[in-house]
């Protein structure tokens, strides 16, 4: 937003005020992450705000988390859903999840928070066959799955329930040489979404965009 030329600071100044209320502790998280090697970006302010105000809105029972990372979007989770909410998040990594806990118990969250280790590609098929379905996903795992998880995703989702998608618009990025099929999958999965009859969608440019997706017809799956 910051190259548009009507995107002035006093501007930017106003919309930054829409996420003031974004919780000073996540923030400290967020920033330590970002200065950090060897982990994924976790979601930002602005991006942030919006999932404490969908949660808040939609007050989901049972939540799905593709992509723990070091436990913030979860946390955000936690923090605005109530007590009894069942919140599923999954990761591949070890050590991020074991981090992602401590975080949850520093945070004293109240929810009942289940972190499954490995990869989405597996546990996402076993909760799809165990016939789980969820209110709200949160889609951030790794990007060259999303197209393979699509289906899953949506059909796992309640009626109105939301299907969240961070990070579509790296398909517009410019990767190094060495990170091939990130841009091809996620123009895959925009088109997906974007054509979806079980599902109402719009794109929000939020940090490296996001699509707020509502599952409006469950006669299709």
């Amino acid at each position: 937003m910051e190259n548009n030329i009507y995107y002035t600071d006093v501007l930017m100044n106003f919309v930054n005020k829409f996420y003031s209320s974004f919780d000073e502790d996540l923030e400290e998280i967020v920033k330590l992450a970002k200065e950090r090697e060897g982990i994924n970006p976790t979601v930002d302010k602005p991006v942030g705000t919006l999932l404490g105000f969908l949660t808040r809105l939609i007050n989901p029972q049972r939540i799905l988390e593709l992509g723990t990372c070091i436990g913030v979007s979860t946390l955000i989770f936690g923090k605005y859903s109530s007590e009894n909410t069942q919140i599923y998040t999954i990761d591949r990594r070890a050590d991020l999840l074991k981090e992602a806990t401590a975080n949850f118990e520093r945070f004293n969250l109240k929810n009942d928070i289940k972190p499954m280790l490995g990869d989405i590609k597996d546990i996402v098929p076993k909760l799809f066959k165990e016939n789980e379905k969820f209110d709200l996903i949160f889609q951030d795992g790794g990007k060259k799955l999303y197209p393979e998880m699509h289906d899953y995703t949506v059909r796992m989702l309640n009626k109105n329930g939301l299907l969240i998608s961070d990070d579509v618009l790296l398909e517009k990025a410019d990767f190094p040489s060495h990170i091939k099929g990130i841009n091809e999958s996620l123009k895959k999965y925009n088109e997906m979404v974007l054509n979806d009859e079980r599902l109402d969608s719009i794109f929000l440019p939020l940090e490296s965009g996001v699509i707020v997706a509502r599952k409006i017809n469950d006669e299709l799956g």
